[in-house]
């Protein structure tokens, strides 16, 4: 049986929107947002991020720079009990008329191929119309949340719900959403969940982030680069995410 999977837009849906963030150590959870990837991880969704990354196009980031924000974003969840099952993301401008950047579905079919996504029965959460657009186009239900640039989108097409922020969304999935195949069981994690402050960064957490890493096959390609984020935290008591 295939899996169902909620994709997330990343900037104004999990994380704080920057404007073209580059930097690790500006990356900031949205308030609920770790908590509701819990819940969904629980109610046994794929987590999958899908997110435009059209600042690459535009050299104001760099892929390396993405990719250490990717890593910080996967440690920082994964010190609360959370698995990021994949990131994909499109890297070019607007203007190019790719397959991949929302609300075109190159990055959904990609997904699907990959980790076996059922895509009819599946959801896209994110703070921009296109998300929406993103969703309804592989042929799932669209969940605009208002954080993020949420506030200021036109409502069209209508989305399937509309959502304070993730953790409201999270709850209409699980309270209206499809049935998870029985094979799709997820274990329950030990680590709490510490909103806004997540755990500490120390030695068995790092123990943990990488064994995370082995496990995630998105991350298994770049764990060279998972050693800038080790720099980040050099003092055991520093908390992971310092926002």
């Amino acid at each position: 049986m295939k899996n169902i999977a909620v994709f997330l837009d990343r900037d104004g849906t999990i994380i704080e929107d920057k404007h073209y963030l580059n930097d690790p150590e500006g990356l900031e959870f949205i308030e609920g947002a770790i908590p509701a990837l819990k819940m969904l991880q629980r109610g046994g969704y794929k987590l999958i991020v899908v997110t435009n990354q059209s600042g690459i196009a535009k050299k104001m980031v760099t892929v390396e720079q993405m990719n250490a924000i990717h890593d910080k974003l996967v440690g920082v969840l994964s010190l609360n009990g959370i698995k990021i099952d994949d990131i994909h993301y499109c890297p070019h401008h607007p203007q190019d008329n790719c397959h991949c950047r929302k609300p075109n579905i190159g990055m959904a079919l990609k997904a699907s191929k990959k980790s076996g996504i059922d895509l009819t029965n599946s959801f896209c959460i994110g703070d921009k119309i296109s998300d929406v657009l993103f969703a309804g186009k592989f042929g799932g239900k669209g969940i605009l949340v208002l954080t993020g640039h949420g506030k200021n989108e036109k409502q069209e097409p209508v989305p399937d719900y509309v959502a304070k922020d993730l953790y409201d969304a999270a709850k209409w999935i699980i309270e209206t959403g499809s049935k998870i195949p029985k094979n799709q069981n997820v274990q329950e994690a030990n680590i709490a969940i510490v909103q806004n402050k997540p755990a500490n960064f120390n030695n068995k957490n790092r123990n943990n982030i990488n064994q995370s890493i082995q496990n995630n096959s998105s991350q298994n390609k770049n764990r060279k680069r998972f050693s800038k984020f080790r720099k980040f935290h050099k003092n055991p008591n520093k908390p992971a995410n310092p926002k």
